[in-house]
């Protein structure tokens, strides 16, 4: 199973895409779960890099709005500093908004 987790920008969507892969038939194959920061233990106020790390030591994919390089521990600093060709993918959605939008 992949495990997906939602940054503070996303976590609001969680039901929201769970439904969709339940209202598609999908979650009978059990091949991703949603799980937000307070699932794994971090605080909301988690640093960018810290989230990351959590990511790439408990393979958790993040997907994410916010992909900005404005201080040290921001994710795109963070990425340009740390991550390899085996590190796990950072989804980043460009307008969570669309997220509403079924089609």
């Amino acid at each position: 199973m992949i495990k997906v987790l939602l940054d503070n920008d996303i976590a609001g969507f969680q039901t929201l895409l769970t439904g969709t892969i339940e209202n598609t038939g999908w979650s009978e194959y059990k091949l991703v779960e949603f799980i937000t920061l307070k699932d794994i233990g971090l605080d909301r106020e988690a640093k960018d890099r810290e989230i990351w790390r959590r990511c790439q030591l408990d393979s958790l994919v993040l997907l994410t709005a916010n992909r900005n390089q404005d201080d040290p521990d921001s994710l795109e600093q963070t990425l340009s500093e740390e991550n390899t060709l085996h590190s796990l993918p950072i989804v980043t959605i460009s307008d969570q908004q669309r997220l509403h939008n079924s089609a």
